[in-house]
């Protein structure tokens, strides 16, 4: 026992909602559990093709958290940022601008990680034209957006990579940019890149309304995450609270059961199933007596 203790103190990985609520201050929006046995490009999409329902709910419950919070519900430029590389920014940053679209909000989703951008490649989108041929070209915004990806989602990537990324986030015609695109759409969900590794998201705060931050389950050291957590307060930006990301199958029963009841979410995504079922075989029955 005592061997087990001694362990769990040495051990300093983020893995409980006590970790984020507790020590490193954030309060929970929710909890995504692993998805298993599918590429990056099929989990970037998952909200649009359903493929696990349980990861659809989680992420329609973080909008509903988002709406209902005084600081977040009128936001229209969120920040998602981890961090350290591999945490699922980018796979947050997708499914939630795809959750805002599939609520009827004119969302944008823009790759703000000028030095390993992974937007349009895990959209299975060409990274040809994009804000960087904006700024450093000229080119307008009409001709680097990629329009109606979904219903409601557009798309701007980057272009391509920087090599001066934070000259081009500090230029005046970025920031001009942001004051554009703030008109056009109803919500933007920035994709950074995570703070531990470099410094480029600190230059992004000035220009967005508020921040994600995005945990990978047992893999970032708390202290690690406490330090990069305070760089964010420092800048009087809102930090909206923490998503704990790639949950395993053996904790995410338990995470459901305190963050959202499993229990009423599974009766209602067993109705769904059924209410599916019924229209298709009332679709094939009356295929079958018109044939």
């Amino acid at each position: 026992m005592g061997l087990i203790f001694a362990v769990a103190f040495l051990d300093d990985r983020v893995k409980s909602a006590f970790d984020i609520e507790g020590t490193i201050g954030l309060p929970m929006l929710g909890v995504i559990p692993r998805i298993k046995s599918l590429d990056s490009n099929t989990k970037a999409q998952a909200v649009a093709s359903n493929v696990d329902r349980h990861v659809t709910e989680t992420f329609r419950s973080i909008h509903s958290a988002l709406k209902l919070s005084d600081q977040s519900k009128n936001a229209k430029i969120i920040l998602a940022t981890s961090t350290v590389p591999g945490e699922g920014k980018s796979f947050v940053s997708s499914n939630l601008s795809l959750t805002f679209a599939n609520h009827g909000e004119k969302t944008l989703l823009l790759d703000c990680d000028l030095r390993l951008p992974n937007v349009a490649r895990s959209l299975q989108l060409e990274n040809d034209l994009g804000l960087l041929d904006h700024i450093e070209k000229g080119m307008s915004l009409d001709e680097v957006i990629i329009k109606e990806v979904y219903p409601n989602l557009d798309v701007l990537s980057t272009g391509g990579k920087s090599k001066n990324p934070t000259q081009v986030l500090n230029s005046a015609q970025f920031e001009a940019m942001f004051a554009t695109l703030r008109d056009r759409y109803d919500r933007i969900v920035v994709d950074s890149p995570p703070l531990a590794a470099v410094s480029d998201a600190l230059n992004l705060l000035p220009l967005v309304d508020g921040i994600l931050y995005i945990i990978k389950f047992n893999t970032v050291k708390r202290k690690t995450a406490v330090i990069n957590v305070r760089r964010l307060w420092e800048s009087n930006t809102p930090v909206y609270g923490a998503i704990l990301n790639n949950i395993t199958s053996a904790l995410s029963s338990y995470y459901y059961s305190n963050y959202s009841d499993k229990a009423y979410q599974d009766y209602y995504i067993d109705q769904e199933e059924e209410l599916e079922e019924e229209l298709v075989g009332d679709i094939e029955t009356e295929l079958e007596s018109k044939s």
